[in-house]
C-alpha cells in the first residue's frame, strides 16, 4: 500500500515540477528585482471624463535611483526624495491598473500595497463601483488598509511623497500605531469592509484622512515641511454612497458604542475651576434592547475608568467629594459623546453603530419583525444613556506642586 502511495506522490510532483518553458500549475516564480513593489493605491474620479477612473500608486525608488520612475516618459509621473507617484485612467479600475504595465519594464506588484485611499468624490458617488477589483483580484491583499480623504483626491494625498519630506505609507503607518491614543478615529481592513458592505441592514464607516498645514513654530520653515496629513475622525456612507463626516466628538462616541475606545482623555475642572486631565484607562459598553410590545428602545450602559494624568490647581482633589464631582463630569463628557454619534447616524438614517446587529443577536425572534421595516424604526428608536465612571489613581506624585494641606478643602 506504501509503494502505490509513493507512486501517486510521485506522480503529482512529475506533473507539478516541469522543466523550464512548461507550463506548470505552480505559481509562477519572479524575481524580487524584477518587480515594482507597490506599497499605496489611490483611486479618484477622472477630472477630465468624469466617466473614467484615475488609479495613482506610489512606490520607494532602489538604492540605484530605479524605480517606478521609469514611467516619466509618459508624463504622468513625478519623482522626489526617494519615492515615486504615477497615475493613469481608464474607464474601469482594471484598465487604469494594465496601463501601468505597459510603460514600466518591471512587473507592477499589487500584492505589497498596504494602503487603498479613495478621493470624496468617488466615495460619494459609488464606493462598490470602486472596490470591485480590490476585492476580486488574486493579487491584492485583503487586510489592506481602507480610508476615505476629505475635501481632497487620492492622488493630492499620495503626490506628498513627491517632495520627500513625507512618504505617505510610512506615515499612515505611523499614524494607524496611534489609533488607541484618543480613540476619535479607527482602522479598516479591506475584508472587514466586504462584510459590512454585504450587511443589509447595517452601513460602513471609513477612517478619514485630511491634508492639512503644519503650524509653523518659531522659524520659518520650507513648503514641503508645512504638509501634513491628518486622521480625521470617519467617513459615513449610507447605501455605499458618501453621505458625511463624523467630527472628533462624534467618532469618539461612535467608539464608546460599537466599544472600541482603548485610551483617550477627557478633560474636566475641579472645585477650582482649573483643568483636570483624565487618562482612560478602561471602557466597556454594552447594548441593551428592550422591548414594549412591537416598540424598540436601546440602553446604553457604558463603564469608564480613568487615571489623573494632569492638574492644573494645587488643591488635593483625592477626597470623596473631589472625585465624585471629576466622575460626575467624566460621565457626562462621554454621555455626551455618544448622544452626539447616536444624533448623527439617526439623522442621516445610517445604522452605523451595529444597532441591528445587536438586536439580531439578543433577540432573533423579535428581530424577524423588525428587519422589513429597519430603515423606517431606526431614526425613531429611543436611546437612554447610563454610563459608570471611575477615577481610579494618579501616577508618580499624589499631591501637586506648591501643596498647601486644607487648601480647598
Amino acid at each position: 500500500m506504501k509503494k502505490y502511495l509513493l507512486a501517486g506522490v510521485l506522480l503529482v510532483f512529475s506533473f507539478l515540477m516541469n522543466g523550464c518553458g512548461e507550463k506548470t500549475f505552480l505559481p509562477e516564480r519572479k524575481e524580487l528585482v524584477d518587480l515594482e513593489l507597490i506599497e499605496a493605491v489611490g483611486i479618484d474620479k477622472s477630472p477630465d471624463n468624469p466617466e473614467d477612473i484615475r488609479v495613482t500608486i506610489t512606490s520607494k525608488m532602489d538604492k540605484q535611483g530605479a524605480g517606478a520612475g521609469r514611467m516619466e516618459a509618459t508624463g504622468q509621473a513625478a519623482q522626489g526624495g526617494g519615492a515615486v507617484v504615477v497615475s493613469s485612467e481608464g474607464k474601469t479600475v482594471s484598465e487604469a491598473a494594465r496601463i501601468f504595465q505597459t510603460y514600466n519594464k518591471k512587473q507592477v506588484f499589487w500584492g505589497y500595497a498596504d494602503f487603498f485611499i479613495i478621493g470624496e468624490e468617488a466615495a460619494r458617488e459609488d464606493l462598490i463601483k470602486y472596490l470591485d477589483l480590490l476585492s476580486r483580484g488574486q493579487a491584492l491583499r485583503h487586510n489592506a488598509r481602507i480610508f476615505i480623504v476629505k475635501d481632497a483626491t487620492a492622488e493630492e494625498l499620495l503626490a506628498i511623497s513627491k517632495t520627500g519630506a513625507l512618504y505617505v505609507p510610512q506615515l499612515l503607518n505611523i499614524l494607524l500605531s496611534s489609533t488607541g491614543l484618543m480613540s476619535v478615529f479607527g482602522r479598516l481592513e479591506l475584508i472587514e469592509l466586504m462584510g459590512r458592505l454585504d450587511d443589509e441592514y447595517s452601513d460602513v464607516i471609513i477612517p478619514a484622512l485630511r491634508i492639512a498645514q503644519k503650524d509653523p513654530i518659531g522659524q520659518k520653515k520650507d513648503e514641503s515641511d508645512e504638509i501634513e496629513i491628518r486622521l480625521e475622525g470617519y467617513a459615513v456612507f449610507k447605501d455605499a454612497k458618501l453621505i458625511a463626516f463624523a467630527d472628533k466628538p462624534e467618532s469618539m462616541g461612535i467608539n464608546f458604542i460599537t466599544n472600541k475606545v482603548k485610551s483617550g482623555v477627557v478633560n474636566v475642572k475641579d472645585s477650582t475651576d482649573r483643568e483636570v486631565a483624565l487618562e482612560i484607562i478602561k471602557a466597556n459598553t454594552k447594548i441593551i434592547p428592550r422591548f414594549d410590545g412591537d416598540t424598540v428602545s436601546v440602553l446604553v450602559k457604558a463603564a469608564v475608568e480613568s487615571n489623573v494624568a494632569e492638574m492644573h490647581s494645587t488643591i488635593d482633589i483625592f477626597n470623596k467629594d473631589e472625585l465624585e464631582k471629576l466622575e460626575e463630569q467624566q460621565a457626562a463628557a462621554v454621555k455626551q459623546y455618544m448622544e452626539t454619534a447616536v444624533k448623527l447616524a439617526q439623522i442621516n438614517n445610517t445604522d452605523i453603530l451595529d444597532i441591528a446587529d445587536r438586536i439580531y443577536h439578543k433577540h432573533p425572534v423579535k428581530w424577524q419583525s423588525l428587519k422589513g421595516r429597519w430603515k423606517e424604526i431606526f431614526p425613531n428608536i429611543r436611546f437612554d444613556f447610563e454610563v459608570a465612571s471611575a477615577v481610579k489613581r494618579t501616577y508618580d506624585i499624589r499631591q501637586p506642586n506648591k501643596y498647601k494641606a486644607g487648601e480647598g478643602e
